[in-house]
């Protein structure tokens, strides 16, 4: 039986064949570990693919087996966008649990929940085969816009957040608050980690 340190419980049902009730059973998933593990698989890979830069950048080290690439956190198709792509379409299908169970239950916002797993979808897709980047293509700019696929970004996130208000404002206050902690990183990593090197790749004040 699940207790209070373990926080989340799935349920499943099944139709025996001998029997008409349908029997249910739980899987408990215990948050903490879950937590622990993730941060930890995160560390490696980043502190890989940060150390592979230093020793072929800092060190001036050779490559002959392509080590940075294949960790750099500043590459795409690689293995950190393999596990953040892996991450996304897994909280993809979570939501498409959630959203599923709600519909069930009658809540309000099953919408709302299937909306978030097709957004985690697609950025799952995007990690592995970079939509993202041929709209780069579509701007001309220098500076913080060097990098123009964040201008449409910026939009769609801005439409996101605005039609995502009352279902933020019906959540729990503790998952409220881990909604908005996860947006504000992810967000804040992938578009203020594009802008400010875009004035590296680029500046306005060398053209």
């Amino acid at each position: 039986m699940p207790t209070e340190s373990d926080p989340t419980v799935v349920e499943a049902t099944e139709h025996p064949a001998h029997s008409a009730a349908p029997a249910t059973m739980q899987v408990v998933l215990r948050e903490v570990p879950i937590q622990r593990f993730l941060i930890d698989i995160i560390t490696v890979v980043a502190m890989a693919g940060f150390m592979a830069e230093i020793a072929e950048q800092g060190l001036g080290m050779d490559d002959p087996y392509d080590v940075v690439n294949m960790f750099s956190l500043s590459y795409e198709r690689n293995v950190p966008t393999w596990l953040s792509g892996t991450m996304h379409v897994t909280s993809a299908m979570l939501l498409a649990v959630i959203a599923s169970r709600a519909h069930q239950a009658g809540e309000p916002f099953v919408r709302h929940w299937w909306g978030l797993s097709a957004v985690f979808a697609y950025v799952s897709l995007d990690e592995f085969v970079s939509l993202h980047e041929s709209m780069n293509s579509w701007f001309d700019f220098d500076g913080v816009l060097y990098f123009g696929w964040v201008i449409p970004a910026s939009v769609l996130v801005s439409i996101f957040v605005l039609s995502y208000l009352k279902f933020l404002a019906h959540l729990p206050a503790i998952t409220r608050f881990r909604f908005v902690r996860a947006g504000a990183i992810f967000v804040g990593g992938a578009m203020g980690g594009r802008t400010g090197p875009g004035l590296l790749d680029r500046p306005p004040w060398q053209q």
